[in-house]
Order: C-alpha cells, then structure tokens, then sequence
C-alpha cells in the first residue's frame, strides 16, 4: 500500500485517504502552493514573490515580498 510521510517538511502533519497522501496543515507562514506531498510545505509565504502572503498571490514586477506583503 501507499506510505505517506508521517510529517512532510514545514507540516504539522501528514494523512493518507484512500492511498492518497495529503498534507493535512502547514506550518504558519508556509503554503503547499505545488500540491505535492513529497515535498510538503514548500513555499514560504513571508519572502515568496509569487506566493506572498497567500499561494498565488504574486506581487507586481519591482516589487518584493517582505513578510507576507508586496512592497
């Protein structure tokens, strides 16, 4: 069967359904913006320029994510 990680990077803890993986909350200021279990909550969401403060949000061209803030 399908093993998940018990606690992918930057989680608080990973579940599995049906022999899916899931991420089941990320750390604050993290976001799972890929989806990916294997790589848990990759993003950053303080310092990430295309995902600040939330995943997807990106900040305008010559601005930069400075915690959490397009500025």
């Amino acid at each position: 069967g399908t093993v998940c990680p018990e606690y992918p990077a930057n989680s608080l803890g990973g579940l599995c359904s049906q022999g899916t993986c899931y991420i089941s909350q990320c750390k604050p200021n993290f976001g799972d913006c890929n989806k990916v279990t294997a790589d848990g909550c990759e993003v950053n969401l303080r310092s990430d320029g295309s995902n600040c403060g939330a995943c997807g949000n990106a900040c305008s061209a010559g601005q930069k994510c400075t915690l959490g803030q397009c500025v």
